[in-house]
């Protein structure tokens, strides 16, 4: 199968002179009605998830906005831009000159992979310990409630998470963390700590052996009260340009 556009993860862009926000934060930029200044996105890639999920939910984050796209398809960027209010329009050769333009502070951008989406959908994650076990079912995907399983020698207990707007929460998150001045997370330890696994891994397929790793500990953990975001889900638009590759899949519920 060809690569396939899929979302990855926000960089941000040099902004000096930003304004601190205290911890404490009021109704109104809870509910998206604040004064204060609001970090600017390009969107990279604009194809059925950046339209479908991510975009959607950027109003309702009350500290984001989007004022760029980036596209190899100009006559798409056009209709999304008048969609959403966006008229700053780059081809991908155009990329530097976004970057110099002084009107965007932050890049959501799309990573390709390889990907099938002949086999069924499934998505799941097990985590075992001596004395039970978390099961989640499904546990990634956008747009329908997350289901979680739990067990403690012979007893279960059932878990269901709402449904929230994914992308919306994981911007907001982002931009306060730009607007705030401190440190994302997962951060480049987070990312290490994973590589460092996965290239274990290559070296033990390789030689047909077990390979050892080095102790790793990290100097930082999740905050996971400070991560979370329970902004509501919203419907998806109608895409422009733009098709779920699974074909026959309604992968965004209509909320």
């Amino acid at each position: 199968m060809p690569p396939v556009d899929a979302p990855h993860c926000a960089l941000r862009a040099d902004r000096p002179n930003l304004a601190h926000r205290g911890a404490n934060i009021s109704i109104l930029s809870t509910i998206g009605l604040t004064t204060k200044k609001k970090v600017r996105y390009a969107i990279v890639g604009i194809g059925d998830i950046a339209q479908e999920a991510m975009m959607p939910g950027v109003d309702h984050t009350g500290n984001s906005e989007i004022t760029a796209l980036v596209t190899g398809d100009l006559e798409k960027a056009r209709l999304v831009g008048e969609k959403y209010g966006v008229e700053d329009v780059y081809t991908y050769e155009q990329f530097p000159q976004m970057l110099v333009s002084g009107k965007v502070d932050a890049i959501y951008r799309l990573a390709q992979f390889v990907v099938s989406y002949a086999a069924n959908a499934l998505e799941s994650y097990f985590a075992i310990g001596t004395k039970g076990s978390i099961s989640m079912q499904p546990c990634y995907t956008y747009g329908k409630s997350l289901q979680q399983t739990v067990t403690i020698g012979q007893e279960e207990s059932h878990h269901s998470f709402r449904n929230t707007d994914h992308f919306g929460g994981e911007m907001k998150y982002f931009s306060d963390c730009i607007l705030n001045d401190t440190h994302p997370e997962p951060d480049v330890e987070e990312g290490y700590a994973d590589v460092r696994v996965l290239e274990g891994i290559v070296k033990a397929l390789k030689s047909g052996g077990p390979v050892s790793l080095e102790p790793f500990v990290r100097t930082s953990r999740i905050d996971t009260t400070a991560q979370l975001e329970t902004l509501r889900a919203v419907k998806s638009p109608d895409l422009i340009e733009a098709s779920n590759p699974a074909v026959g899949v309604d992968k965004v519920p209509k909320n």
